[in-house]
């Protein structure tokens, strides 16, 4: 489930956690969704807090928890299409090869769905 948009998705999550955290989720989870948990640990030091700080980790579970987030994918890059099929024949999952490639999991699955179509 992804939450109800008020104001883009982007901008809120830029203004929960400021310009810093907001460059480091694009850099590490740009064109994903991201599970926004509803309650935080802090001293397991889990992986949101160590990306975006305790402060900022807490208001997007506030405001965001319970929810797939996504984080927009602020690059542009030309076809990964031949890098898509090469880690799906891999056995790779979607959202590790958007991770993986910096693109969105929107676009692995048009790839996937092009490279089902070749009989691949």
């Amino acid at each position: 489930m992804t939450p109800p948009p008020t104001t883009s998705t982007a901008d809120h999550v830029l203004a929960l956690v400021g310009a810093g955290g907001f460059k480091t989720l694009v850099e590490c989870h740009g064109g994903t969704r991201m599970w926004m948990p509803k309650h935080l640990d802090c001293e397991k030091g889990q992986n949101l807090v160590q990306m975006v700080g305790a402060e900022a980790a807490c208001r997007l579970a506030n405001e965001l928890g319970g929810f797939w987030v996504p984080i927009p994918n602020m690059r542009a890059e030309p076809s990964r299409e031949p890098d898509v099929h090469r880690l799906l024949a891999m056995g790779m999952s979607h959202r590790i090869i958007a991770i993986t490639l910096k693109i969105t999991e929107k676009t692995v699955g048009k790839h996937a769905a092009t490279f089902q179509g070749r009989g691949a």
